[in-house]
C-alpha cells in the first residue's frame, strides 16, 4: 500500500495497519493519496488494476502524468492545489465519454491530510463509478421531457395507456436498484419496488398497508414517523444517513431521501429511497484512519528530514572541498567553510558585484547560464595567490525541484599538490627517457598497430640499424627477421607468451647480415606505459651461445671419464657400505635436521606474515570496493587503469593467490616436520599424539614415490582408519617405522610391477613357484584399530608378490637386506623393530603369502604406563 517498511511500530499497529490495509483494499472504489509535491504515497488494489499496475506498491513516487492515459491525468490532479490551500474537502462529479460514445459519470470526492498544526501535507481521493445511479435518476426526467414534447393527442392516448397499465409501472419500479417506497398520509406503505423488498427481506403482500410499527421496535418506528412526519407538514425534502440493522444481524449505514407530492385527488404521499452506503462509509472510516497514519508517517520522515539536514550541514562544515550554491539569478545562497577560505564571504552577491574585469565577469555569466540550463560543466583554473600560483578544479552541476532548475552546485578542489606533482612527473619521464635510451641493454616499444616507436642506442649498436631505419618503417619486420618461416613461426611464439615473460631466446638478423641471439623479456604486462602496447628489454648473448656450444662439448668429455670413475667408485662403496653404516645414518640425521631447521625458520616467517598479508589485502580490497561503492564514477584515467590491470580478475585471483601460498607453506612446513621426525630430533619426548596425523605426514614424504613411473601405475592408498584415542608414544622415531615398513612396500610394489612386466614379456604362467605375483594395481592399506581397552594396532599391507618364508626369517636383522648395493643398508626393519619392542613395549610381526603381498602389524600400548 505504499507505507514506509522502515517505520517501526507496536505490535498493536502492525495489526491495525495490516486490518486497514485489507479494508482499504477490499473497497470497490478506487482510492489514492498523495504529498503535497503531487507525487503518489500509496494506492489500494481498484486504483492500481485501473492504472494498469500490477501491484499498488508500482505508484509510489510517481505522478499523474506517468500513469496511462485511460487513468486522464487530469482528473487525478484536478483542483488538488485548491484542496490544499483552502484545507477543505470537494466532492465533484465528471461527466465522460468512453470510447462508443456512452456516457459516464465519475464521483471524485477529496480530503486535506493535515499535519499537528493544521497544515496541509497531502491530498486522499476516492474516484467511484456512478454511471448507474445517474441513469437511474435521469430515466424519470427524460420521461418527462419527452412527454412535455408529445403533441396533446398523443400524449392523452400515452396517459390512457399508463393508467391501464400498472405492468409498466412496476417494471420502471423494479428496474431501479435503489429501494423505493411510497406511504400515505397514515405512514402505510402503498407501493414498493423489488429492491424494497429484498432490502426488508419480505414479500410485497407483507409490506402494503403496514407501517413502521410492524416492522421495527417502537423507539426505531417513533424516530421514523417523526421524520415522516416533518416531510408531510413542510413539504420539504429530507436526506439523512443512519443505522440500520437487517435481519441476519448486520449493521448497515443507509442515506434516505424522503420527499412529498399530492395527487389530482389532494391526496398526500410520502416517497422514499434508500442507498445502502455501507461500503462508501467504511472507505470514509478508513480513509480517516489512513489520513492518520499518514500524518504520522509525514512526522517521521519530517523529523528524519530535519535529522538528515543537520548531518548534511556537519558534512558540508567539515568536506575539505569548497562547496557553494546559487540561485537561478546567479546570487549566492550558500557557502561551506572551506568555499569561505578559498573565495571570502561571497553570501547575497552575484559576479557583476565582484571587483573583476568585466569579461571574466562575462564569461562566468556565460557559464552558469550553460549549467543552470541543465549542463553540468568542469574546468581547472590557476589563480594567483600572493607569490604562489594556485590551481583549482571546479565542478558545476544544476539543482533540480521536480521538473526545474532551481540553481546550481559548485565544488572546488585545490589541485595544486597534484599539479606540481604531475610537473615534476614529466620532469622525471624525460629524465627516465635519457636512461632507457642510453641504458647498455637492448629497448623497444611497440604501438597498436605493431609499429616500432621507440629504438635505443643498445639496439643501434646490436642490430646496425640506427632508430631513423626502424622507427615508423613498415618493412622493419622484414630488416630484423630475413627468414619468412623463421619470422612467422617468431610472430606466433610472441603472441603465445603474451605480454609479460623473461628470457626468451630468439634470433635477429643485423644489418652486416650476421645472425645475433638475443635474450628477451617483455614487460609490459607488468609494467605498462601508457602509449606504448607492448615494450621489452633484451641482451646480446651471442658470445655467451658460443661458449655454451663449447662447454657442452667438453662436458660430453668429462661425463664419459665420470662414468668410468663411478663405475669404479661403486666397486669401492660395495666393500665399505657395511663399515661407514653406523656413521652414514649418524651424519645423515644431523644434515636433515640442519636442513629442517634452517627450512623450518624462513617458512615460518612467511606463513606466519601470511596471515596478516591477507588480512590486509581483505582491508586493502574492502577499502577499495568501499571506494567503488561510494565514489561509483571514478575517473576517466582511473577506469583506464580498472581495464588495463583486470581489476576484476585481480580482486577475484589475489585471495586464491594467497591461499595458494599459504596451502603451499603448509605442505613445506609438513615436509620439514617429516624431515624433522625422520631426524628422530624429539625421540626422547614421550607424548600423546594422533596416529593418524603420524601416517599421514608420512604418506606425505613419499608422495612423489607413490606417483606411477614408466614401469608402474600409481600405488593407491586405502586408509581404513578407526576410533583411536590419543596414544602416548615416541612421536618421530613411531612415524620413522611407519616410513620404513611403507617405504619397503613401496619397493616391493616397484619389483612386483617388474617382475610382471618381464612375465608378460616372456608368456610364463607358473603361479605355483614363489615367482607368483598379483594381477591387481599397486595398493597399499593402512588400517587402524582398537583392539583392546589399553591396546592399538596398526597394519600395513600390499598386495605385491609377496616375502618368502626364508625371507622372513632374517627380516629384522641388522644389514640384512635383498635389495641391491647401493638400494639398501639393511638397518630399517631392524631399527624399527627396536623402536617398537623396546622403546613402546609393543609387537611388530610380517605375515605373508607369496602371491598375495605382505602386512605389517604394529601392536603397541596406548598409555606408556601399561607396559
Amino acid at each position: 500500500m505504499g507505507f514506509d517498511d522502515d517505520a517501526v511500530c507496536s505490535a498493536s499497529e502492525s495489526v491495525t495497519l495490516m486490518w486497514l490495509n485489507r479494508v482499504i483494499n477490499a473497497l470497490p472504489q478506487a482510492i489514492y493519496w498523495k504529498d503535497q509535491n503531487d507525487q503518489f504515497l500509496g494506492c489500494n488494489q481498484a486504483f492500481s488494476e485501473a492504472a494498469g499496475l500490477t501491484h499498488p506498491d508500482e505508484v509510489l513516487g510517481k505522478s499523474a502524468v506517468e500513469l496511462s492515459d485511460d487513468m486522464q491525468p487530469q482528473l487525478l490532479s484536478d483542483r488538488d492545489r485548491i484542496v490544499l490551500d483552502t484545507k477543505q474537502p470537494e466532492h465533484h462529479i465528471v461527466d465522460l465519454t468512453d470510447a462508443g460514445d456512452r456516457p459516464n459519470w465519475i464521483s471524485i470526492q477529496k480530503l486535506p491530510l493535515h499535519d499537528d498544526h493544521g497544515s496541509a501535507i497531502g491530498v486522499v481521493c476516492a474516484i467511484e463509478d456512478i454511471t448507474a445511479q445517474k441513469q437511474a435518476e435521469l430515466k424519470p426526467q427524460h420521461s418527462k421531457a419527452t412527454i412535455s414534447a408529445t403533441p396533446d393527442h398523443i400524449t392523452q392516448e400515452a396517459d390512457a395507456q399508463l393508467r391501464d397499465s400498472k405492468d409498466f409501472l412496476k417494471h420502471v419500479l423494479n428496474g431501479v436498484d435503489d429501494p423505493i417506497f411510497v406511504k400515505d398520509r397514515d405512514h402505510r406503505w402503498v407501493l414498493v419496488n423489488d429492491s424494497f423488498c429484498r432490502f426488508l427481506d419480505c414479500d410485497r403482500a407483507e409490506l402494503l398497508n403496514k407501517s413502521d410499527y410492524d416492522f421495527f421496535s417502537n423507539v426505531e418506528a417513533d424516530i421514523l414517523w417523526q421524520r415522516d412526519e416533518w416531510v408531510f407538514t413542510n413539504g420539504e425534502t429530507d436526506e439523512n444517513e443512519e443505522s440500520f440493522t437487517d435481519k441476519d444481524g448486520r449493521i448497515l449505514t443507509i442515506s434516505t431521501k424522503k420527499s412529498s407530492f399530492t395527487d389530482q385527488n389532494h391526496h398526500q404521499f410520502l416517497v422514499g429511497t434508500i442507498r445502502d452506503i455501507t461500503l462508501r462509509k467504511h472507505a470514509e472510516y478508513a480513509l480517516e484512519d489512513l489520513n492518520e497514519v499518514l500524518e504520522s508517517r509525514i512526522e517521521e520522515r519530517t523529523a528524519a528530514l530535519r535529522e538528515s539536514e543537520v548531518r548534511l550541514r556537519a558534512l558540508m562544515d567539515n568536506l575539505p572541498i569548497g562547496v557553494w550554491t546559487m540561485d537561478v539569478n546567479h546570487r549566492y545562497i550558500i557557502q561551506n567553510p572551506t568555499a569561505l577560505e578559498h573565495w571570502g564571504d561571497l553570501i547575497g552577491k552575484q559576479p557583476q558585484d565582484l571587483d573583476l574585469p568585466l569579461g571574466v565577469i562575462d564569461s562566468w555569466l556565460e557559464e552558469n547560464r550553460g549549467v543552470l540550463s541543465g549542463k553540468i560543466l568542469r574546468k581547472e583554473n590557476c589563480h594567483r595567490r600572493g607569490d604562489d600560483d594556485w590551481f583549482c578544479s571546479t565542478i558545476l552541476a544544476p539543482i533540480w525541484d521536480g521538473d526545474r532548475i532551481t540553481g546550481l552546485l559548485g565544488v572546488s578542489i585545490d589541485i595544486t599538490e597534484q599539479k606540481r606533482t604531475e610537473a615534476a612527473l614529466r620532469e622525471n619521464e624525460d629524465t627516465l627517457r635519457g636512461i632507457l635510451q642510453n641504458m647498455p641493454v637492448m629497448m623497444d616499444a611497440f604501438d597498436e598497430n605493431g609499429s616500432i616507436i621507440t629504438w635505443n642506442s643498445e639496439c643501434e649498436r646490436v642490430t646496425g640499424y640506427s632508430a631513423d631505419e626502424i622507427i615508423g618503417n613498415p618493412d622493419a619486420m622484414e630488416l630484423l627477421y630475413v627468414d619468412p618461416v623463421y619470422r612467422e613461426q617468431m610472430i606466433q611464439t610472441w603472441t603465445r607468451l603474451g605480454n609479460n615473460f623473461r628470457n626468451w631466446e630468439w634470433n635477429i638478423w643485423c644489418k652486416d647480415s650476421t645472425i645475433k641471439t638475443i635474450l628477451w623479456s617483455n614487460l609490459s604486462g607488468q609494467f605498462p606505459v601508457p602509449g606504448w602496447a607492448g615494450w621489452g628489454i633484451g641482451i646480446d648473448i651471442s658470445d655467451r651461445k658460443q661458449a655454451e656450444l663449447q662447454l657442452q662439448a667438453s662436458e660430453t668429455c668429462l661425463r664419459q671419464q665420470a662414468q668410468e670413475l663411478t663405475d669404479t667408485l661403486k666397486e669401492l662403496q660395495r666393500t665399505q657400505s657395511q663399515l661407514v653404516q653406523s656413521e652414514k645414518m649418524s651424519s645423515l640425521g644431523q644434515l636433515v635436521a640442519g636442513v629442517a631447521h634452517e627450512i623450518n625458520n624462513p617458512v615460518n616467517f612467511i606463513y606466519g606474515n601470511l596471515t596478516y598479508a591477507d588480512e590486509y589485502v581483505s582491508e586493502l580490497l574492502d577499502l577499495l570496493e568501499l571506494y567503488q561503492q561510494e565514489y561509483s564514477t571514478p575517473t576517466a584515467a582511473i577506469q583506464a587503469k580498472i581495464k588495463t590491470i583486470e581489476l576484476d580478475f585481480l580482486l577475484e585471483d589475489l585471495p586464491k593467490l594467497l591461499n595458494s601460498m599459504k596451502v603451499g607453506s603448509e605442505r613445506i612446513q609438513a615436509i620439514v616436520a617429516s624431515l624433522r621426525t625422520f631426524s628422530r630430533m624429539d625421540e626422547a619426548e614421550v607424548k600423546a599424539v594422533d596416529i593418524h596425523e603420524g601416517i599421514d605426514s608420512t604418506l606425505m614424504i613419499l608422495q612423489s614415490r607413490l606417483k606411477g613411473t614408466q614401469g608402474r601405475s600409481a600405488v593407491a592408498i586405502i586408509k581404513n582408519y578407526g576410533d583411536l584415542p590419543l596414544v602416548e608414544c615416541y612421536a618421530g622415531q613411531l612415524n620413522q617405522v611407519f616410513m620404513n615398513i611403507l617405504s619397503n612396500a613401496i619397493d616391493a610394489l616397484e619389483e612386483s610391477s617388474q617382475f610382471s612386466l618381464s612375465n608378460s614379456i616372456s608368456k610364463s604362467s607358473d603361479l605355483n613357484s614363489e615367482t607368483q605375483y598379483s594381477s591387481t594395481s599397486p595398493c597399499i592399506t593402512i588400517h587402524t584399530e582398537r583392539i583392546s581397552s589399553d591396546c592399538i594396532v596398526i597394519s600395513i599391507s600390499d598386495n605385491g608378490t609377496g616375502i618368502p618364508d626364508s625371507v622372513q626369517q632374517r627380516l629384522f636383522d641388522p644389514f640384512f637386506t635383498t635389495k641391491e648395493v647401493g638400494k639398501g643398508t639393511g638397518m630399517g626393519l631392524s631399527i624399527s623393530y627396536q623402536i617398537v619392542t623396546e622403546k613402546h613395549g609393543g609387537s611388530l610381526n610380517c605375515v605373508s603369502t607369496l602371491g598375495q603381498g605382505a602386512e605389517f602389524r604394529i601392536e603397541i600400548p596406548i598409555a606408556q604406563g601399561a607396559t
